[in-house]
């Protein structure tokens, strides 16, 4: 029932909050007037991160590269401008702490912490370690005799000023991993807005329950009339007995799904359903319906399918009424309008088997499959795991002549990370069912010129990924 189209969606709305708020990485500032010993403390840290640059840059493993180097941190510590213009200072000039490079990065590649960090990025869980330079600053640099011995060494050094150091470097390390500990929060919400989706599945589905309850109540209470019209007391009831409704009320599927959700239209927003009913009792396909000589299930179903297409998914108070009880079914309303259709026809074909045994069971399971079910976590992860990858891949792609880097529309960047993660995560995913889908996902959820941009530049980065043989699909 939740499609990979619907999960496309969900992680590319995610993502953009996600990444908007989680891209904010700073360094520690200097105070506006420093004292000596704060200012040697902040010269001396800035020198440490240079050193962790340096070290991921010295420590490589055969097959894999430079691994240190491809961390969260020291990418956006090269990205850091005080940090580059430190980079090019040292490689003019002698850097204080050059001595201790090979001798740390010796230490680094035979440490268990290192090991450690290997085999979580061997097993690939869809985000990497990025704990591993607090633990190497921790354990292993600080504390090595060498470096010790060169902060010594320089003027204004005290013991007090080297632990101020040490503070400055963690409140980077918290800076940065203030986004990464937002992320498990992050695959919650993506886990609870596809649940509501599931939900709304339900609540679309009881739709035509209650409206016929609220039909049977009307005729009871004509009935009940001192004045009884003709229509009170010969009703039609052929709304009341439509063959469909009985069979989805003694569906076990979709009584279970009802009552979990605790789902009551006509007790909860009767108002609706009476509106709802009116509307439809009043449509020239109602109309239609009732002069039939007679109806089977598929009449019934047929009914249904259009009074829920043509009157009940596009009644205005009802959107409103979905959107108040939850902020994920604005945009969701639609595509599970559609599913609950088929859910429709579904139970007419099951009508039509002669063993219910081998039926197919009318009511959609939430996912297709377990690999549907991990679709938006691993996506998710994914494009988290290497949006700075993702990220330079597209501003290399981009027609400068036409477009400005730095005033694309951050949606429209999302959206092609998100497609790139598929496209070189998925293999079994067609090229062109990616690229449809994503342009999609622009044309209904960023700026008019969109579609054409994503489109243009998810065209020169496969061509770029098929030549670097990254692309093999």
């Amino acid at each position: 029932m939740i499609n990979r189209e619907l999960i496309r969606i969900k992680v590319v709305q995610l993502l953009y909050s996600y990444l908007m708020i989680n891209n904010r990485f700073s360094l520690y500032p200097l105070s506006d007037s420093p004292q000596q010993e704060e200012r040697y403390a902040h010269d001396l840290y800035l020198q440490m991160l240079v050193l962790m640059v340096k070290l991921s840059d010295s420590i490589t493993k055969y097959g894999q590269g430079k691994p240190l180097a491809e961390t969260r941190f020291i990418k956006r510590l090269r990205d850091n401008n005080e940090v580059k213009a430190l980079l090019e200072k040292y490689s003019r000039e002698h850097f204080p702490f050059e001595g201790s490079v090979a001798s740390l990065a010796g230490i680094i590649k035979e440490s268990g912490i290192y090991k450690l960090f290997l085999k979580n990025m061997k097993e690939d869980d869809g985000i990497r370690d990025e704990q591993v330079w607090q633990e190497l600053f921790k354990h292993i640099i600080s504390v090595d005799p060498r470096v010790l011995n060169e902060a010594r060494r320089m003027p204004l050094y005290t013991h007090r000023a080297y632990e101020r150091m040490e503070e400055m470097i963690y409140a980077t390390f918290a800076n940065l991993y203030a986004s990464s500990s937002n992320l498990n929060e992050a695959l919650k919400e993506l886990e609870r807005s596809l649940a509501s989706t599931r939900a709304l599945y339900f609540y679309l589905l009881q739709l035509p329950v209650a409206i016929t309850d609220q039909r049977e109540l009307d005729i009871e209470n004509g009935r009940n009339k001192y004045i009884k019209t003709e229509e009170d007391i010969n009703p039609n009831m052929r709304l009341v007995d439509n063959e469909f409704v009985k069979a989805l009320r003694n569906d076990e599927a979709f009584k279970n799904g009802v009552e979990n959700r605790k789902i009551d239209w006509l007790g909860n927003n009767p108002g609706v359903i009476r509106q709802l009913l009116k509307a439809i009792m009043a449509s020239e396909l109602y109309r239609n319906y009732i002069e039939k000589p007679v109806t089977d299930f598929q009449t019934d179903s047929e009914f249904w399918r259009d009074a829920m297409r043509e009157i009940v998914l596009t009644n205005d108070d009802l959107l409103e009424e979905l959107e108040s009880k939850s902020v994920f079914w604005n945009d969701d309303v639609f595509v599970i309008g559609d599913f609950v259709l088929k859910t429709i026809r579904r139970f007419w074909e099951a009508s039509k088997t002669d063993d219910p045994s081998k039926a197919e069971e009318p009511i959609y399971d939430m996912y297709k499959d377990e690999e549907d079910a991990r679709f938006g976590a691993e996506l998710f992860g994914y494009v988290v795991r290497n949006r700075d990858y993702y990220r330079d891949l597209i501003n290399e792609s981009v027609d400068t002549r036409k477009w400005d880097c730095d005033r694309i529309a951050y949606m429209d960047v999302v959206i092609i990370m998100t497609a790139l993660a598929e496209l070189l995560n998925y293999p079994q995913i067609p090229v062109s069912a990616t690229v449809n889908e994503f342009v999609d996902i622009a044309r209904y959820y960023s700026t008019n010129g969109s579609p054409q941009f994503v489109h243009g530049v998810l065209g020169t980065l496969i061509n770029r990924l098929r030549e670097e043989k990254q692309l093999l699909k």
